[in-house]
């Protein structure tokens, strides 16, 4: 079944993992060279191919949201990079795919992560986005979560779209009745505000989540642009699909949000299957230590994967695919080099980005201020105009 590329296109991802955990797979003869060379290397050799295929959005862990890492000596550890900093030099690089980080809520401040955000959104046109992590600690962490969130939206809301003048005639470069204090006091945080950058390009950064908090956490549930699913087979992802799109009617924003399973893609050369004999490669826990779902294993020639991808398309399983940071580079070459042309002339995907924006590629509209949109609909109300 061909599909127009009038329709909403399959999308794809990239979750990046850790560069000491797989620089090794490419060569290990450049023992003189210096290690941050080659970081940024495997970064930017991995993330510009991702966009050569126009995959939506490359996707980062918080070092800070998992277990302490032990350091020794000549160790073979994962080299953990700050998210921010490493968007901000990958940013530099590209110019279309998005940029999402996580933030760890038990070792961070809404100020400074709506900052970080804001100043990745301004820098990247408009590229940005994060998830929130409890961290390795539950408890007090997950209650954190929704104030941080709600925090960090009233700080981004805190410069109207109009704040920002900039009248050559005038001198006038502020409207300062456009920036407001947000005045927040609760169980965990105290902010003053207003934030000390303008609102983002995309108005709020695309928030990524995870299936379980989209289920069980209001904001989430509210708020999430794309729900990351670990489906154990096409039958799952079909049950986990519905169940969310359940939740989000319920919120009425039912086409509001984009769902993505992550899986883990090997591109064979034959026609047989080595999903089972790898099932001791689908593991139980990410590199950082934390419980984690089996990642689903698609494996095969570049035919059979693209095959299997139109079906998952076809039956709206879901809406895209993440390449977990456990596809080793050489399959996301492959997968790139030989799936993704299949995948085009099948109608299912566009190698060209269609808009500036991570918004705009995912097929999200920008969202308004809700602090100015209230302000304004009290104002009316004060003056006795219902607004009809």
């Amino acid at each position: 079944m061909n599909h127009s590329l009038s329709e909403r296109p399959l999308l794809f991802a990239l979750s990046l993992g850790d560069a000491g955990t797989s620089i090794g797979e490419q060569d290990r003869q450049a023992q003189s060279r210096s290690a941050a060379a080659e970081w940024r290397s495997w970064y930017r050799q991995k993330v510009q191919l991702a966009e050569s295929a126009a995959f939506a959005f490359i996707l980062e862990r918080d070092p800070a949201s998992g277990a302490p890492i032990a350091v020794e000596p000549f160790s073979n550890s994962p080299i953990h990079l700050d998210g921010y900093s490493l968007m901000g030099y990958l940013a530099g690089i590209t110019s279309h795919i998005g940029l999402i980080a996580e933030a760890a809520v038990c070792r961070n401040e809404p100020f400074h992560v709506a900052r970080s955000l804001s100043s990745l959104d301004h820098a990247s046109g408009g590229r940005a986005g994060w998830q929130l992590a409890s961290g390795q600690t539950a408890g007090d962490c997950e209650e954190r979560k929704a104030e941080f969130f709600d925090v960090a939206m009233k700080l981004w809301d805190s410069w109207d779209d109009e704040a920002i003048l900039a009248d050559q005639a005038s001198g006038r470069f502020l409207d300062r009745d456009r920036v407001r204090t947000i005045d927040h006091r609760g169980r965990h945080f105290n902010v003053a505000g207003p934030l000390s950058i303008p609102r983002p390009l995309q108005g709020y950064p695309v928030l990524a989540t995870e299936e379980q908090s989209a289920l069980s956490d209001d904001y989430a549930a509210c708020w999430a642009d794309i729900v990351m699913l670990r489906p154990a087979s096409f039958a799952d992802a079909i049950e986990r699909n519905g169940k969310i799109k359940r939740r989000l009617q319920l919120r009425n924003r039912q086409a509001e949000a984009r769902q993505f399973a992550l899986i883990k893609i090997e591109v064979t050369e034959s026609m047989e299957s080595v999903a089972e004999r790898d099932k001791q490669d689908l593991i139980g826990s990410d590199q950082r230590g934390r419980e984690a779902k089996p990642l689903l294993l698609l494996s095969g020639t570049a035919e059979q994967l693209a095959d299997e991808l139109q079906y998952w398309f076809d039956q709206q399983a879901v809406d895209g695919f993440i390449l977990s940071s456990e596809t080793l580079m050489a399959h996301v070459k492959a997968f790139v080099e030989q799936v993704i042309p299949l995948l085009e002339q099948k109608g299912i995907v566009q190698r060209s980005y269609q808009g500036q924006s991570l918004r705009e590629n995912i097929g999200l509209s920008r969202p308004g201020n809700r602090l100015y949109s209230l302000t304004e609909e009290q104002q009316r109300k004060g003056n006795g105009d219902d607004g009809r």
